[in-house]
């Protein structure tokens, strides 16, 4: 069993560095293609937004709202700033 788990995983690791790759290639193309529709501010706005619904996701499903809690909000403006 220990040499078919080192080779799933193995497979695992070629079909994530795929994904990235693939992902990273595509955001030239994507952002060409917004910034033909909205001007600089509204993409900017856009892509904030999304990125923080994603990472607010990630958060909610890995159950760690707790560790966003121990911080204070002094620490989240100087973590801004």
């Amino acid at each position: 069993m220990g040499k078919f788990y080192k080779t799933n995983q193995t497979g695992r690791s070629f079909f994530y560095l795929g994904l990235c790759l693939l992902c990273w290639g595509l955001i030239p193309v994507v952002t060409k293609q917004i910034l033909g529709e909205l001007n600089n501010l509204q993409m900017l706005f856009s892509s904030t937004l999304f990125s923080c619904m994603v990472m607010g996701g990630l958060v909610l499903f890995q159950n760690k709202i707790r560790v966003l809690a121990a911080y204070s909000m002094h620490d989240y403006v100087k973590g801004g700033v």
